[in-house]
């Protein structure tokens, strides 16, 4: 996470798509948020890689 003028950058991996949701909602409740980026990406097998 990062905040830039008061807008906050998501980035990273969650478990799924709701916890994504999730997130972007809470983040929203924080005082003094005027803008949210959500680059947050929801985990997928394809994520591992080869095995």
């Amino acid at each position: 996470m990062e905040v830039q003028n008061q807008v906050v950058i998501l980035e990273g991996i969650v478990p799924t798509p709701s916890e994504r949701a999730h997130v972007h909602e809470a983040t929203w409740q924080v005082r003094g948020v005027m803008d949210v980026s959500n680059r947050l990406s929801v985990w997928s097998d394809d994520m591992a890689g080869p095995r």
